[in-house]
């Protein structure tokens, strides 16, 4: 496993501290993989089974990377857990420039932000992605990461050739 240490804390341990009551019904001991993890930060390249993978630090509570993935000459550009208001962010529109796919969060609308307590929990609105998209100069932009209780017709409206919303067991070739 690959990712970020927040709190002198490896991916690894995260994964191993929700599998345990309540969270699994199951234990650390039924858990035969031997896992390992290694920390990347922010900033360098890292080559992994033939991608090229960077990480950007982004404003989320406890903390969140963004990433890109390159290969064969593709990249890619993975934001979970993305922040509202990254368009006016310079240094984020360019990481993730010229990208081929950019993979968002977009839990909420704009309209519900106007609830600012929402801002906290460190996601964009769908109108944000797609103003943040834009600026990037990417070709296509697939929104995922959706509110629970919001389903494919409550977002189709936002769909174009260059965006679309994600659903369960969706193949995108870039």
């Amino acid at each position: 496993m690959y990712g970020p240490n927040f709190n002198n804390n490896s991916v690894k341990n995260e994964v191993l501290g929700f599998i345990r009551e309540p969270y699994l019904p199951i234990k650390r001991e039924h858990i035969l993989a031997d896992l390992r993890s290694t920390d990347l930060s922010e900033g360098v390249s890292y080559l992994i089974n033939g991608f090229e993978v960077k990480a950007l630090k982004v404003p989320h509570p406890g903390g969140s990377y963004i990433y890109t993935i390159k290969a064969d000459g593709l990249k890619m550009s993975f934001l979970s857990d993305f922040p509202n208001g990254m368009d006016l962010n310079e240094s984020v529109i360019d990481f993730c420039s010229n990208s081929d796919l950019i993979y968002t969060d977009a839990m909420f609308l704009e309209k519900e932000l106007k609830d600012t307590t929402l801002l906290e929990y460190g996601h964009s609105s769908v109108e944000g992605a797609i103003k943040f998209f834009k600026k990037t100069k990417s070709k296509k932009l697939m929104i995922g990461h959706h509110n629970t209780f919001r389903n494919f017709d409550d977002l189709k409206q936002y769909e174009s050739k260059d965006i679309i919303i994600a659903k369960e067991n969706e193949d995108i070739t870039i």
